[in-house]
């Protein structure tokens, strides 16, 4: 019985072909791990049988800008923060894509129970018209501690940068996702609508040992408050499968945590979807590059001697990404 590789090579014989692979190198035949390629052409994770030293398949319908992929049939132009302020051209026949815009995350607060940097905002369209001959794209940075994150745009969509989380020098930030609550009472900040969720309201202060910060909130949920025996969760993330793998975007970051006693004491855990850790007697962790994490809040010292009780900076907030998809034509 033919294989599909065999049946490509007498069809390629039969019209007088004067090489085998080159007739095929330039991603034109679909594949999977079962039909393979011919040749000594090999099948990428996009599905198209390309030179094995090739990166990825370029196709000449594709546009042109960004880090460009394939995978179930789709043709993906992903920009990072690197990327910021170049170009997408999409093909005359384009008439819309798949839209993704995430904004960077907002840092998380300094000090001893530093709240959760919230997630930079999220956009989605399953179908974003394409009318104009190029756009530019804008990819927001995260936010350094205690700063709100950079928005990230394509055309006329505006993802908010995440709001910082409170800490020793300032409140929370509104943002497209709001930052977390200090330790003790106060407020989280306002996350945008239909972008992101507010920050925790609250975290808590017993006044001699104890400290933590409420999280930071995420674009599916917002942050948790901080508790006698943990610092609050960053919110929830939401997860797409526009890169052709199903991941989460915009998790907002854990609040931080001091504890000066001998009591179990936990800080925050950051929402999936990139959301840092908060600190415990520690630094908080950076939210993740390329998915709009929030930064986790500070935490403070318990050793007075060798450094300031009161302080631990908060994690850095993760840069956006904007990613575009479209069906790909052989």
């Amino acid at each position: 019985m033919l294989t599909i590789a065999g049946l490509l090579v007498l069809a390629c014989i039969s019209a007088g072909c004067s090489s085998y692979e080159a007739s095929f190198d330039d991603c034109t035949v679909r594949c999977t791990v079962d039909t393979g390629c011919p040749g000594d052409l090999m099948c990428g994770a996009e599905g198209l049988c390309r030179a094995s030293a090739a990166p990825a398949c370029v196709l000449r319908s594709d546009g042109v800008g960004g880090t460009i992929t394939h995978a179930s049939g789709k043709t993906i132009h992903t920009f990072d923060a690197r990327q910021s302020g170049s170009t997408f051209v999409p093909q005359a026949a384009l008439t819309s894509v798949e839209l993704l815009v995430v904004a960077g995350g907002g840092g998380g607060g300094s000090q001893r129970g530093g709240g959760g940097g919230g997630a930079g905002g999220l956009e989605y369209s399953a179908m974003y018209g394409i009318t104009e001959a190029s756009y530019v794209i804008v990819v927001g940075a995260g936010g350094s501690p205690s700063t709100s994150g950079a928005s990230s745009s394509f055309d006329t969509v505006v993802a908010v940068g995440g709001g910082a989380g409170a800490g020793r020098f300032g409140g929370t930030l509104d943002g497209g996702s709001g930052g977390g609550c200090h330790h003790g009472i106060g407020s989280g900040g306002t996350g945008t609508l239909e972008q992101g969720n507010n920050g925790g309201v609250s975290g808590f202060d017993s006044g001699s040992t104890t400290f933590t910060a409420a999280g930071g909130g995420g674009a599916g949920g917002t942050g948790d408050v901080g508790t006698s025996t943990t610092g609050g969760a960053g919110g929830i993330a939401l997860a797409y499968s526009i890169s052709g793998t199903m991941l989460f975007y915009a998790g907002g970051g854990g609040g931080g945590a001091q504890n000066l006693g001998a009591g179990a004491l936990a800080s925050g855990s950051g929402g999936d979807g990139g959301g840092g850790d908060g600190g415990i007697n520690a630094a908080g962790q950076d939210g993740v590059d390329g998915t709009g994490g929030g930064g986790g809040g500070g935490g403070g010292c318990d050793q007075a001697d060798l450094c300031d009780p009161n302080f631990n900076p908060g994690g850095n907030g993760g840069a956006g990404v904007v990613i575009l998809s479209y069906p790909t034509v052989l």
